[in-house]
This record gives C-alpha cells, sequence and structure tokens, in this order.
C-alpha cells in the first residue's frame, strides 16, 4: 500500500516511476524539443559484456600476434569489458544510445555473418542482438532508441561494400518502419506520431539511405564515478553541444 501510494505521488509530481518506459513519462514541456537537446543515457561500447575469450585479439594492433596466448587474451579482456549487463538489462535500465562496433571475423565460413568487437570480437553475432532489440522497440514504442554502428573492422576492400549492402538491407528489413529518417529533426512527440523509434547511426562515409543517420556525437564521461561523469558531461555541454545530423 505505501508503494502504490508513493507511485501515485511520484506520478501527480511528474516524476519518472519506470527506467524502463522513462520517455514515455516525461513531462509534456519536454515532448517537443529536439532529441539533441535532451540528456540521453548511453552505453560506451555496449556489447562488451560479450567478449569471447577464445576469439583473436583485434585490437590493440600490437598485441594482435599474441592471440593464441590465452594470458594475453584475458587481459585484453579484462581492459576491455565496459558493461557488465546484457544488451536487454541496459534497455530495461534505460538506456538508450547504444555503441555498437562492428567487426568480421576472418575466415569466417559465413560470408556476412558479423559481430561486435572491443579488443575481442563478441559471441554473439550482430543479427542476433539487433533482433532483440527490435522485438523489446516492439514492446516500448515510446522509448527512443539510437543505435550507433561504426568501427567495422574486418571489411576487406573486395568485400566491404558487399558487407556494408547486406548490413543496411538487413537493418532497413528488420526495423521497417520503426526507423526515423534524417530529413527530419526527432522529438518526442514527432516520434511517437510517426510510430517511430528506432534511429540508427551508421557511421560509412558511402551511407545515402535516407534511413540511416550519419555519426551521432556523444559525450562520454570517462569516469566510474558518477560525481566526476556529471561534471564532465556538464563542462561538456557548457563549451559544445552535439551538433544535429
Amino acid at each position: 500500500f505505501e508503494m502504490t501510494k508513493s507511485a501515485e505521488k511520484s506520478k501527480r509530481r511528474g516524476d519518472v516511476t519506470s527506467y524502463c518506459d522513462w520517455m514515455s513519462q516525461l513531462p509534456p514541456e519536454l515532448h517537443n524539443i529536439p532529441l539533441f537537446n535532451l540528456a540521453i543515457p548511453g552505453s560506451h561500447d555496449s556489447m562488451s559484456y560479450d567478449l569471447d575469450i577464445n576469439s583473436a585479439i583485434i585490437e590493440p594492433d600490437n598485441l594482435k600476434r599474441l592471440s593464441k596466448i590465452y594470458c594475453a587474451r584475458k587481459i585484453v579482456r579484462k581492459w576491455a569489458i565496459t558493461q557488465e549487463e546484457t544488451i536487454t538489462k541496459q534497455l530495461d535500465a534505460g538506456v538508450r544510445y547504444f555503441d555498437l562496433r562492428i567487426a568480421r571475423k576472418r575466415n569466417d565460413t559465413n560470408p556476412t555473418r558479423l559481430y561486435f568487437h572491443h579488443g575481442l570480437y563478441t559471441l554473439t553475432d550482430v543479427e542476433t542482438v539487433l533482433n532483440i532489440i527490435n522485438d523489446w522497440a516492439e514492446r516500448h514504442p515510446k522509448e527512443i532508441l539510437i543505435l550507433a554502428l561504426s568501427h567495422f573492422k574486418g571489411f576487406d576492400k573486395k568485400i566491404e561494400e558487399h558487407l556494408h549492402i547486406h548490413l543496411i538491407n538487413f537493418i532497413k528489413t528488420l526495423f521497417r518502419a520503426k526507423l526515423f529518417h534524417k530529413m527530419d529533426i526527432p522529438t518526442l512527440k514527432r516520434c511517437w506520431d510517426q510510430g517511430r523509434n528506432v534511429i540508427v547511426s551508421y557511421d560509412y562515409p558511402a551511407n545515402q539511405h535516407p534511413e540511416l543517420w550519419s555519426k551521432i556525437t556523444y559525450h562520454y564521461g570517462k569516469s566510474m564515478d558518477p560525481t566526476k561523469v556529471k561534471s564532465e558531461l556538464r563542462r561538456a555541454l557548457e563549451t559544445r553541444r552535439p551538433l544535429p545530423c
């Protein structure tokens, strides 16, 4: 009963009562603010919780030759993990910007299978994770997700264009009408009215698709200390604001 009463009070004040659906609970005065003027929580190297200790080392370059040494891979994995929670738990906790670094494994028998990376490859492939995100977005239509795909390691020149075409087509087919196009400035209300709650940032120069955005600027706190993160973000926002893409 006390919890219910407390929740009712919060609702009357306009407080967010669930991180899982916090965007839908924001007050009306924020509904028409461009998304790039809102503070949106994101995760750095979002898939690094899933790094495969048995994979080859793909960065830093000077450690690649040590890929066959377990201790070297263990050290790289410890350095590279920036997230402990799964992508679903991050979504449920309120994360709405995802830093997704893409890579292709050398000599993979599947010519278009891609993974995420940070020092090592992930265990889970890109298409599986994007399907998980799409299912979550389907259940939470008022939560706007920003997926930032970048780096594209292992995209050799001979197959680079083919891999990008395959991945872009997969994204467009999977998310379909959920994709918010780059011709318009996204606000909560505009996204909700159009029924579009996924923004895909695709950091590749040849990207000419209206459904996909170019690189979206984000601010990185560079610390595990919440006080330092707030201070750094405040300083960054006061001196430079991310530009709309």
